[in-house]
C-alpha cells in the first residue's frame, strides 16, 4: 500500500493515450480485473464490462459526451451501467470505480472517468447493449502517452481542512485540533485535493462518538455531487488502511435529498 502522500497523486486522470487497442494480455487481465471488484464489492445495482473496440467508442460519443462534449480518446472503454436511477448508485458506483482504477495502476494503465448524461441514451445502447441506456460513465483506458518533461500541474483553489472536517452538524465547530490529535490531519489534507466536477468540493465530514461522519452538500447539480462524495469516501477508507485502521464505511440505504447538507454513511475510527 502507497502512503498517504502518494495516494491521490497516482490517480490523476490520464487525458492522452497511445492510439492502439490492448494487447491480448492485458486485455485478460483488465476482465479480470473487474471480476475481481464486482466479487469484492457485490452490489448487483452496478456493473461493469470492458469493451475492446475503443475506436468504435470514440466515434459514437466524440462531441456528445465529456466535459463540453469534448470525449477522450482511448484504447478502450469501460462503462459504468446502473440497474436504476437510484441516487445511492453513485456511491456505489464510486467505489466500483476507485477499486478498478487502483488494479488499473497495478497493471501499467492509464484511466479517466468520463460522465455520460441521458439525453444519449440510444448511443449508449448501441454500444453497451441492452442495458446500456443506463450507463452513467465510461472509464476510457490504455496505455498513456509519455508525458513532456516539466509539464506543470494545473492548480486550482481548493477549501482548507477546517473548512470540511467538523466537530458538529451545524459544520460550525472545525475539526482541525481533533484531527491533529488523532493523527488523521495528513490524510484529511490530502483528501481536499480529490477530484471534483466542476471543482465544486461537495464533501464535507463530521467527527463524533467515535465515527466519520460524509455529507454531501445540496445543490442543483446532486447527481455529480454525491458521485464526488462517493469517490472521497473510497479514497477515505484506502488512506485510513495505510494507517492500519481496517473498516468500510456504512453507506445510507437511500439518500434524502433534503436539506442543506446530506448525510450519506459513517465509518467507525
Amino acid at each position: 500500500m502507497k502512503s498517504i502522500k502518494t495516494y491521490l497523486k497516482e490517480r490523476k486522470s490520464v487525458r492522452d493515450f497511445q492510439d492502439r487497442r490492448l494487447n491480448t494480455d492485458d486485455a485478460s487481465n483488465v476482465r479480470n480485473a473487474i471480476k475481481e471488484v464486482k466479487e469484492k464489492l457485490g452490489w448487483d445495482e452496478v456493473d461493469l464490462d470492458l469493451v475492446e473496440d475503443g475506436e468504435k467508442v470514440y466515434k459514437a460519443l466524440e462531441g456528445k459526451a465529456g466535459y463540453a462534449g469534448v470525449f477522450i480518446k482511448s484504447g478502450a472503454y469501460i462503462p459504468v451501467i446502473y440497474s436504476d436511477d437510484q441516487m445511492i448508485n453513485h456511491i456505489k458506483a464510486a467505489f466500483y470505480m476507485g477499486d478498478l482504477i487502483t488494479k488499473l495502476l497495478e497493471l501499467n494503465l492509464g484511466s479517466c472517468i468520463i460522465t455520460l448524461n441521458d439525453d444519449i441514451k440510444s448511443e449508449k445502447e448501441s454500444l453497451f447493449g441492452p442495458k446500456g441506456a443506463c450507463a452513467k460513465y465510461v472509464i476510457a483506458l490504455g496505455y498513456p502517452e509519455e508525458k513532456k518533461a516539466f509539464t506543470p500541474e494545473p492548480t486550482s483553489s481548493r477549501l482548507k481542512v477546517e473548512d470540511i472536517v467538523f466537530l458538529d452538524e451545524n459544520f460550525e465547530k472545525p475539526a482541525t485540533e481533533k484531527l491533529r490529535q488523532m493523527n488523521m490531519l495528513d490524510l484529511f489534507s490530502e483528501l481536499k485535493s480529490a477530484p471534483s466536477y466542476k471543482n465544486l468540493q461537495p464533501w464535507r465530514f463530521v467527527l463524533e462518538d467515535g465515527f466519520v461522519y460524509a455529507f454531501v452538500k445540496n445543490s442543483t447539480d446532486l447527481v455529480h455531487s454525491v458521485a464526488d462524495v462517493g469517490f472521497a469516501m473510497y479514497y477515505f477508507q484506502e488512506m485510513a488502511r495505510t494507517m492500519g485502521i481496517d473498516n468500510n464505511w456504512e453507506i445510507v440505504e437511500k439518500v434524502n435529498p433534503e436539506g442543506d447538507y446530506i448525510k450519506l454513511g459513517r465509518y467507525k475510527i
